[in-house]
């Protein structure tokens, strides 16, 4: 089981606290809930996941504040970084 931390309950991202590979679980929690999500690709150490599907152009949200824009469909549990986020504020 891989540990993740969520700060706000609106972000979208969350940090993995160690290296995930494709189908290891990941669990964070969620005002007090655990919740769970696989990781559909590997996550490397202190990356970020997102908790849902986002579509392209969606906003990611991170300690409550917009930190990028998915430049592509992003997959919950897929690995995110600058190879799918735009990090350019508006």
């Amino acid at each position: 089981m891989i540990k993740a931390i969520l700060i706000e309950p609106d972000d979208n991202l969350i940090t993995i606290t160690q290296a995930a590979k494709a189908g290891d679980e990941i669990t964070y929690v969620l005002n007090g809930e655990e919740k769970r999500l696989k990781a559909v690709t590997d996550i490397p150490i202190y990356h970020k996941t997102v908790v849902r599907d986002l579509a392209k152009g969606d906003e990611m949200v991170k300690y409550g504040h917009f930190v990028g824009y998915a430049l592509k469909d992003i997959k919950k549990g897929e690995w995110a970084h600058c190879h799918n986020v735009d990090s350019k504020m508006p």
